[in-house]
């Protein structure tokens, strides 16, 4: 396997959720996908969140809805979130976010010990889900 793609990937992101099965797809080309973790810009950027408006939101949840029809995914917000936010605010995130801080920790050992995304048939038979 020489090929390979590199993404940034958190687990907040409505995007690289709609990335997964296109990553996973990538098996079938023989790319490697390295995954490497990143806090959601609600954690990572929040001062850039802070001012957003209703329009913004709407449009942003527009824009993800019509890309999960687009690929034929279900769409709904995670529960429980990874991210536990501010109430009545879809941009801004509690301080505390000890769900979160577990989750990353876990996400970023996963990565560092499966460097490359290798994803085969199984052997007892499950398919692989595409």
């Amino acid at each position: 396997m020489t090929d390979r793609v590199e993404v940034f990937y958190s687990l907040q992101s409505d995007y690289c959720y709609a990335l997964l099965d296109r990553l996973l797809g990538l098996r079938d080309q023989e790319i490697g996908v390295v995954i490497r973790p990143i806090l959601g810009g609600l954690l990572r950027l929040a001062e850039r969140y802070r001012d957003r408006d209703a329009l913004e939101h709407s449009c942003f949840e527009r824009d993800t809805r019509r890309i999960a029809e687009m690929l034929g995914l279900p769409r709904a917000h995670p529960d429980p979130s990874p991210s536990q936010l501010a109430p009545g605010s879809p941009w801004i995130a509690e301080s505390e976010q000890p769900l979160n801080r577990y989750l990353n920790r876990l996400y970023v050992r996963a990565a560092q010990v499966a460097v490359t995304l290798q994803i085969r048939q199984p052997t007892n038979g499950c398919p692989v889900p595409r």
